[in-house]
């Protein structure tokens, strides 16, 4: 069955209408750039931010090595038996929407301190997505400046959900991350001795760290934040020795603080911590131990009259996302939208627009504002670039295109018809267009028909006098297509099946 639409264009309207139709398909490819990637990477690899975005899975070989830039966006799962360098920035963070494994083998990081030299990073990263952000299995990269927001379901352990963050049996450091708002347990370990310093963990909907040490390991927490959970640190049973040292944390908003369970008597440091309170009753009532269980092992406290960290500067703010919105064909006149784009620690923005027209730069424009109107514009290309900056500074860029048809003027129901038939371009597998006309000059009735698509290539010039018709499931025509004076030409599309 075919359905047929058709388009009769002459000169006096035919020029602009087809740069809308050659815009639409140039737009519309700029929309489906990716880069798929998969397999193995057995040597250096680096992914930058103008491949965006990343689809697939990948495995690090042993000598291998990748290195991800800041601004990458990756949609998949990595598993590292090499060596993995994700290198955010604060105001361009990598997005990462699946998870990363790291195993036995992997390039472990080297640090002088609590600072770090080489080896395996992950830094500034925003975890997206459900399940299991980061498993490290005998594996010690550093990670640090990453937000694990909103997370839910993730790696079951011992009965407990892991959605952030799992160590076993390794040695990590993880410092100056955010943990917030996740709905099953971001931070988890087993048999592991990690240092977990100047983390933020707020508004999680769970224990906001599960420890279970029962065959030695012992975790070091310092200088954290612990605030507005649904409870603190999860201290499960210990057979070989202290499981844990908590010291100068806040401790602050949440149910149990921490939980006690390590039912062979040992006890936990938890001096020099601020709980909001020096009311030892009261701070008795939030925690769990050998006073309310005597197999377990106590709580050892002494608070503070004050917090060691500023609470209100602990928060790692998490960088607004821009969005641009869609590419468009317009005339002379385009209202931009920036208001899907947002804040993700739910502050106001900033909004400011750079039009860039590709072939005259007299036609530049900039303006700011969430959705202004820019009118009496130039014929071309414009490349835009918004920028969004949040309260604290950090910014997102988003970048979209758009076709002017210029001072031009036809009916909105001109315009929809040329959208309409302006069909799919090929998007399936370019491969298959049966027909590619080349340079050629048209100065009779003639048709070119296809079941498939029909593609044009450098200049095609339909003189005055000629009638020529295109009909085919799907057509592009190239830059140089001209209609002159009194030619006519016709674009019948159809569905094909």
């Amino acid at each position: 069955m075919i359905a047929a639409k058709l388009i009769m264009l002459r000169n006096s309207i035919s020029f602009p209408l087809i740069l809308i139709l050659i815009s639409l398909f140039l737009l519309y490819s700029s929309n489906i750039k990716a880069t798929d990637v998969g397999g193995v990477i057995d040597s250096n690899v680096v992914w930058n931010a103008t491949e965006n975005p990343y689809n697939g899975d990948v495995q690090v070989g042993v000598d291998g090595s990748l290195t991800i830039e800041s601004g990458v966006n990756f949609n998949g799962t990595i598993v590292v038996a090499g060596e993995l360098k994700a290198l955010g920035t604060d105001i361009d963070p990598i997005t990462i929407n699946g998870n990363i494994s790291f195993t036995k083998t992997s390039v472990f990081a080297s640090v002088e301190g609590k600072n770090y030299v080489s080896g395996s990073i992950i830094k500034n990263c925003i975890f997206k997505g459900s399940g299991l952000a980061l498993d490290l299995n005998y594996a010690s990269p550093y990670i640090v400046n990453n937000v694990f927001q909103n997370r839910t379901g993730g790696k079951g352990i011992n009965g407990w959900t892991i959605s952030g963050v799992y160590v076993y049996q390794s040695s990590p450091i993880i410092i100056n991350n955010e943990f917030k708002n996740n709905y099953t347990v971001p931070l988890g370990m087993y048999k592991a001795s990690p240092q977990i310093l100047n983390n933020i963990f707020d508004g999680n909907n769970s224990y906001a760290t599960y420890i279970n040490n029962n065959y030695g390991g012992q975790a070091y927490i310092n200088q954290n934040t612990f605030s507005n959970n649904s409870d603190g640190i999860y201290i499960s049973g210990a057979f070989y020795g202290v499981p844990a040292t908590i010291t100068n944390n806040n401790l602050v908003n949440s149910g149990t603080e921490i939980y006690n369970s390590s039912n062979n008597g040992f006890n936990i440091n938890a001096t020099n911590n601020y709980w909001g309170t020096t009311d030892l009753n009261e701070i008795e009532d939030r925690i769990f131990h050998y006073f309310d269980d005597v197999s377990n092992g106590e709580i050892i406290f002494e608070p503070l009259s004050s917090s060691l960290i500023d609470i209100s500067q602990t928060t790692i703010n998490a960088p607004p996302i821009a969005n641009a919105g869609m590419d468009q064909a317009i005339f002379n006149s385009i209202t931009l939208d920036a208001s899907q784009s947002f804040d993700q620690d739910g502050g106001s923005l900033l909004y400011s627009w750079e039009l860039i027209h590709r072939t005259d730069s007299s036609n530049n424009f900039s303006t700011a504002g969430e959705t202004p109107t820019i009118a009496n514009l130039a014929a071309g290309f414009y490349d835009v670039t918004l920028t969004v900056e949040d309260e604290n500074n950090a910014i997102d860029t988003d970048t979209m295109v758009f076709s002017a048809t210029g001072t031009t003027h036809y009916s909105q129901e001109q315009l929809d018809q040329a959208i309409v038939d302006t069909i799919q371009l090929c998007k399936n597998d370019p491969a298959s267009c049966e027909i590619i006309i080349p340079k050629i000059v048209y100065d009779s009735t003639i048709t070119e028909q296809s079941d498939k698509s029909i593609l044009t290539e450098g200049e095609v010039v339909i003189e005055s006098g000629a009638d020529v018709t295109f009909q085919a499931c799907s057509i592009k025509l190239s830059s140089g297509f001209v209609v002159k004076p009194d030619g006519i030409f016709k674009a019948i599309t159809q569905t094909c099946q």
